[in-house]
């Protein structure tokens, strides 16, 4: 039997649902056939407990954790998406009884949490913790789903992972309905996503050509450009009311280069925001250092650039034939990701790394 396992996360006594990343994959594993097992937590969260209290929340979150593996073993595979919502210090005594039952694990990884905290250069117990659950978490998977090349070097390279237990996803999917509207060309770059300062501190260090269109939470509007129009926040699922001929993946606070910990992520990421704009049909601008790079270019769908003052020149030098050749090649790259096809590819390679035929 298949199974990925559905956390859910609580929250003043109400379950609230994930990010569309992770709604997006427990839907992909459903079409592949995949039954749904809940991981239901019964305690109210940990924040601002003291060490006794933060010690019992680990233990319920076990408790839940091995309830929730209770009737699989023996041919049974379950996929995990990472890092776990419901963490907990005893995960790998949570999972012993089902592995020694036969369950076999895939672990997903949708952010690589002790890896952003090393480039923050977060406290000694932010790392500790990190590192400590992180590792845990990877002992308990099988096989490991991750982004990119540069992520799976990482893993390989600075925290000892076997190559030969990871599987790069390539790119995150973005599920739409097939009939859903793809983005107007109007001669804009959208930016989508976070826009606090702390994270997308170079919005307001934008050339002043062209227009900039934005999209989410978090802007200050003092201190932007008159080419910079904001457009109010938008539902992940109908992302067809966003406007652009670019989408821009970009983040830290300089134009000049990608820095700081969201900067300097991106060399190992594969940031959502990207399958959304491919999503709609845009072609992208990335950093050239960003580990999505090599995907866009080398498909057509988009351009890199080492420095948001390129960008005027770049998109000068696009006559309208070339520009043509490249909204279909975002086109045709984001149809892959409307309909699930990357992490259909991943699992797939997955279960055949741990020997299983997959039928369905």
């Amino acid at each position: 039997m298949y199974y990925q396992i559905v956390e859910k996360a609580y929250d003043n006594a109400a379950y609230n649902a994930g990010s569309k990343a992770r709604t997006d994959t427990a839907e992909v594993l459903r079409r592949l056939g995949f039954a749904d097992a809940p991981m239901t937590p019964h305690d109210p969260g940990r924040a601002g407990a003291g060490r006794v209290g933060k010690l019992m929340g680990h233990l319920r979150a076990a408790a839940d954790w091995k309830k929730a593996l209770s009737h699989m073993g023996e041919g049974d595979v379950a996929v995990i998406q990472l890092p776990l919502i419901n963490h907990t210090v005893y995960i790998e005594r949570a999972f012993a009884a089902a592995r020694r039952r036969g369950l076999k694990v895939i672990g997903l990884v949708h952010d690589l949490e002790e890896l952003r905290c090393q480039l923050e250069s977060g406290s000694g117990a932010e790392m500790s913790r990190y590192a400590r659950e992180g590792a845990a978490q990877r002992r308990i998977s099988d096989v490991l789903i991750v982004h990119t090349e540069q992520m799976r070097d990482y893993l390989t390279d600075e925290l000892g992972a076997d190559a030969d237990s990871l599987v790069l996803l390539g790119i995150f999917d973005y599920l739409l309905d097939a009939d859903a509207p793809v983005s107007e060309d109007d001669g804009s770059v959208a930016i989508a996503g976070n826009l606090k300062r702390e994270k997308a501190g170079y919005i307001y260090r934008l050339p002043e050509k062209p227009d900039f269109s934005l999209y989410g939470a978090g802007l200050d509007e003092n201190g932007t450009g008159a080419n910079v129009h904001y457009r109010g926040r938008f539902s992940p699922d109908v992302p067809g009311m966003l406007t652009g001929s670019y989408g821009l993946v970009w983040d830290g606070p300089s134009a000049e280069t990608c820095e700081g910990v969201y900067g300097e992520y991106l060399r190992y990421n594969a940031p959502h925001k990207t399958s959304l704009y491919l999503a709609c049909g845009m072609p992208v601008i990335i950093w050239r250092q960003a580990a999505l790079a090599a995907l866009i270019t080398g498909r057509g769908a988009g351009i890199a650039v080492d420095s948001l003052g390129e960008i005027t020149a770049a998109i000068g030098e696009i006559d309208p034939e070339r520009y043509a050749v490249m909204r279909r090649a975002a086109a045709e790259l984001g149809r892959e990701l409307r309909c699930g096809l990357r992490l259909t590819g991943a699992v797939n390679e997955a279960l055949d790394r741990l020997g299983e035929t997959y039928n369905n």
